[in-house]
């Protein structure tokens, strides 16, 4: 089809599918009814709210929850009484882990109504169960949790419980394959209008993918409470004003960094002020990230191999679950990969516009999370060594780019060393959390329900306190590479094994053994070839400031302060993949067609424009 035509006929394709694609989706942010009761029980410690009553027998309390020993066999009686009645409208979020391998369950409801059967064998993490109209009108409720384990192991079975009740039904989403659907059709009509629509057409299909998953799982968890940190995020972003009291660099946002407020700021205005704008804006975040993955493939490997590396994030687990939390960690990657890629993803030269750009894109890092500080430094260094041959004339937007981060940040710490007498009050706060984690109860340091009080009891800290004040130096470095190694090995599609073989039934935990050993393969593949030896160096560099503490094994730290770097580790994937079919060619002569069409892919990708 003539090039004039066919771009003629995707622009009136969109004149039909963006109007009703917008129509569809302003149904995404339906009014929430109001609500009556919330009680969240974090289980830590064993501790519940004051107004519930525990009774446990045979559970361990652990600091996540409660726990089995190996072999062993618990119940637990929850009851508590609410402020209001509770109405027809009422559901508990759990997250139980009682249909996983090993594990034999059930929940019931006690009162009121009588022992009624609410879950059996089934795991239930963040999804909301709905409570039967028993329990309407009533102001206490009692639940049970028996649990077996059968395994050789302790094993985590009730981490946490939300009970909610509203004033009306909760609001109905459109589906998900429908929103996928209208997703599609626009970007088919954008692909038209690209100089390689089938490539273009591809793309689509693999962010189509990611919106679906994304999006389903934003509406599983949509009337869930938010978490903490997002509610922080919510409330600083309320109270931002771009200048004043508030402002964008008044420091008025505790330890947390000014851009991600403000970008929620942004996301509240087009979604309207309600929880689900958070989780919104994270799925919208990662589903670039995606994209991000597949351009940085297609780039380096070629688009068959850009394609893989963009299906890997597409489908993996731990990403798809941290989109529907309104946390930062999707901006984080885009703005660390980002940066990265402009400093060294092209060798020869470095313009100026990307060195301009990449300045941007390093100062909004470090007003997103501070402690990325000397990576950025390092890759900065690193640009220089790496366009050495043009001498001295790349100093100059290399310097002008670190100049425009400084410019960026500097006001932020200016601020906070006024106003809480700390320039790194963000970090050493953030330190005194950590440390609380992982002391508490030990002579000196707060108990386990002071911490649960107040994560943050207790005196400033700095990194030399509590590096080579609390650890020795021997400690730290082993602790380091161990974190680094596990960090790694976690950077996995399906991370989530157990939770996900309770819903689909399959075991899948090969899946990241492959991926972790094809990911190793390629790191070394790409370390040896120049234009890619960047690759695994700020794989590297972006989980410098976690690796210590991803040691601890800290809750929530298991995939959380590691994504960031997952389209740098999808890539190495998809690069090891590419090495191992190499290698099968030698011998397989079937695989050498997947070799020869990935070498035109290549070819075209080096010409070809976006996608």
């Amino acid at each position: 089809m003539p090039l004039v035509r066919r771009r003629v006929l995707a622009g009136a394709w969109l004149l039909v599918t963006v109007p009703v694609g917008l129509w569809v989706f302003r149904g995404l942010t339906p009014p929430a009814p109001a609500m009556r009761v919330q009680i969240e029980e974090p289980f830590n410690h064993g501790i519940a709210s004051g107004a519930a009553r525990l009774t446990v027998r045979g559970f361990r309390s652990t600091p996540k929850g409660f726990a089995l020993e190996p072999q062993g066999q618990g119940e637990i009686e929850y009851r508590v009484r609410t402020a209001q009645p509770l109405t027809r409208w009422s559901a508990i979020t759990l997250q139980w882990y009682g249909g996983e391998t090993g594990i034999q369950s059930t929940v019931d409801l006690l009162d009121p109504g009588g022992p009624q059967r609410l879950l059996q064998n089934r795991s239930l993490a963040g999804t909301r169960l709905p409570l039967p109209g028993s329990v309407a009108g009533g102001t206490e409720i009692a639940l049970r949790f028996s649990a077996r384990n059968t395994t050789g192991e302790m094993r985590l079975v009730l981490d946490k419980l939300v009970l909610q009740s509203w004033d009306g039904p909760p609001p109905s989403f459109p589906a998900a394959g429908w929103v996928g659907a209208i997703f599609l059709a626009v970007a088919l009509g954008f692909a038209g209008l690209m100089a390689h629509p089938k490539r273009a057409a591809l793309v689509g299909l693999l962010l189509t993918l990611a919106l679906i998953l994304r999006y389903a799982n934003v509406s599983r968890v949509a009337m869930a409470p938010l978490e903490p940190d997002a509610q922080g995020y919510r409330a600083y972003a309320r109270a931002l004003t771009w200048t004043g009291p508030q402002g964008f660099y008044s420091a008025g946002f505790g330890e947390r960094e000014p851009l991600y407020p403000a970008v929620v700021k942004l996301a509240l205005w087009l979604f309207g002020d309600a929880d689900l704008s958070l989780r919104l804006l994270s799925a919208i975040l990662s589903v670039s990230v995606v994209y991000l993955g597949y351009r940085l493939g297609r780039a380096l490997l070629g688009t068959t191999w850009g394609l893989g590396a963009g299906l890997f994030l597409s489908v993996s687990v731990p990403a798809i679950i941290e989109s529907g939390r309104g946390l930062r960690v999707e901006l984080e990657t885009l703005l660390l990969t980002g940066a990265a890629w402009l400093l060294l993803g092209t060798q020869g030269s470095l313009p100026w516009h990307r060195a301009i750009l990449a300045g941007v894109v390093g100062g909004g890092l470090l007003l997103t999370r501070f402690p990325y500080a000397p990576a950025l430094l390092i890759l900065f260094a690193v640009s220089a060594w790496w366009h050495r041959d043009l001498g001295r004339r790349l100093w100059r937007p290399l310097l002008v780019a670190v100049a425009i981060a400084a410019v960026l940040v500097l006001p932020h710490r200016l601020a906070m060393a006024a106003r809480d007498g700390d320039a790194a009050y963000d970090v050493h706060r953030t330190l005194r959390w950590i440390v609380n984690q992982e002391f508490q109860g030990q002579p000196g340091f707060p108990s386990p329900a002071a911490v649960i009080r107040d994560p943050y009891a207790g005196p400033r800290i700095t990194l030399g306190q509590y590096y080579f004040g609390l650890h020795s130096a021997w400690e730290v470095l082993w602790r380091s590479l161990r974190g680094l190694g596990r960090a790694v090995l976690n950077l996995s599609p399906v991370g989530y094994v157990e939770e996900v073989r309770a819903v689909l039934g399959l075991p899948l935990g090969w899946v990241d053994i492959l991926v972790a050993g094809l990911g190793a393969i390629g790191l070394g593949v790409l370390a040896g070839w120049r234009e890619t030896r960047w690759v695994p160096l700020v794989l590297g560099l972006g989980l410098t400031h976690v690796a210590f503490i991803y040691d601890l094994d800290l809750p929530d730290y298991r995939f959380r302060m590691i994504l960031q770097v997952m389209p740098l580790f999808a890539v190495a994937a998809a690069a090891g993949s590419r090495w191992v079919l190499d290698r099968m060619a030698m011998v397989l002569p079937g695989a050498r067609w997947w070799v020869t069409r990935d070498h035109s892919l290549s070819t075209l990708a080096s010409t070809g424009k976006s996608p």
